[in-house]
């Protein structure tokens, strides 16, 4: 998820709390629910400004984040891995 924002494609990601907590507003949520995924795959492909939003914000999340808050996202990634 990490690489794609930084080469600038919009990002669906399961709406979790870890999910939220990491990606805050730079992601599109409900990648887990089939019908969320097509709705927002079709904004991201219709609305360029939402699109354009996007890629601004997952920029900027990762241009600041730090390796403590990168390893962080990777635990939580792997803690949810586990238990789901």
């Amino acid at each position: 998820i990490l690489n794609a924002m930084k080469l600038e494609v919009p990002v669906f990601v399961p709406d979790s709390p870890s999910e939220r907590s990491s990606f805050e507003n730079a992601g599109l949520f409900g990648a887990n629910e089939e019908k969320t995924l097509s709705q927002n795959m079709m904004l991201v492909y219709k609305d360029e400004e939402t699109r354009s939003d996007l890629i601004r914000k997952a920029k900027n999340l990762v241009l600041g984040l730090s390796p403590e808050k990168i390893s962080g996202i990777i635990m939580d990634r792997i803690i949810n891995a586990t238990q789901g």
